[in-house]
């Protein structure tokens, strides 16, 4: 009977290696996928600005700058600026020299402020920021939690269905499956700060953080610390 029961740890310590060892190479490949995004986005960040036209043949990460007007706008609730609550506000934006109209995260805005935006609506700026898919950010179905000053409030970042919203206003228009994450070019992927009439630019680009590393290191160490045990294990019997 105690013979048995050391196999069974002797196999138990066997199978929990080749588990550790897999969740190890998951993490590594993930490790060296995530470097190839890094240099794609490093290397979109570094071309010249594009302008917003349909001809176009990859937007993704690249810098723009296009004069253009913004026709309606959202709010994202749930946002934190330095721990103040506030809203991300999400707006349509036309530029002159296309015939798409794109989301604009246009940052974050203080939850005590009032609501009323309205200087930002047919008044033509210079929209600049960095091109981001739709796939990029969180892809769930929902419609607005709730209205604040008249203004419609999601829970969180879902392109697909702000661009629904948007259509119930304004059918007829075409808008680009890319976000236009308004502000400046952050290549650590930390805050950024850019306050334009109360409102302040941010975000953090998806290559900012490589964990992956790390957690395959202590994947594969669990995996020598099995192999260990296994090998005492087979000694005592």
């Amino acid at each position: 009977m105690r013979m048995k029961s050391k196999y069974k740890i002797l196999c138990f310590c066997l199978f929990a290696a080749l588990v550790f060892l897999n969740l190890g190479i998951w993490q590594t490949n993930r490790h060296h996928e995530k470097q190839e995004v890094k240099k794609f986005i490093d290397l979109q960040m570094s071309s010249p600005a594009v302008s917003l036209n349909e001809k176009q043949e990859d937007f993704s990460f690249r810098k723009v700058s296009s004069k253009g007007e913004f026709l309606t706008y959202v709010l994202i609730s749930g946002r934190y600026f330095y721990s103040e609550e506030g809203y991300g506000l999400i707006a349509l934006f036309k530029p002159g020299n296309s015939d798409f109209h794109y989301i604009v995260d246009r940052g974050w805005i203080s939850k005590k402020r009032d609501f009323d935006l309205s200087y930002l609506l047919n008044t033509e700026i210079n929209n600049d920021g960095i091109l981001v898919p739709f796939d990029e950010f969180t892809e769930k179905e929902s419609k607005p939690l709730k209205e604040e000053g008249g203004v419609a409030v999601f829970s969180y970042m879902d392109p697909s269905s702000i661009e629904l919203h948007f259509k119930k206003e304004f059918p007829d228009v075409k808008i680009s499956d890319f976000v236009i994450l308004h502000g400046s070019q952050n290549k650590k992927g930390q805050l950024i700060e850019q306050v334009d009439d109360r409102v302040i630019s941010w975000w953090v680009l998806p290559q900012g953080s490589l964990p992956h590393l790390g957690y395959a290191i202590t994947w594969f160490g669990l995996m020598l610390t099995s192999i260990f045990f296994s090998v005492v294990s087979y000694k005592k019997q």
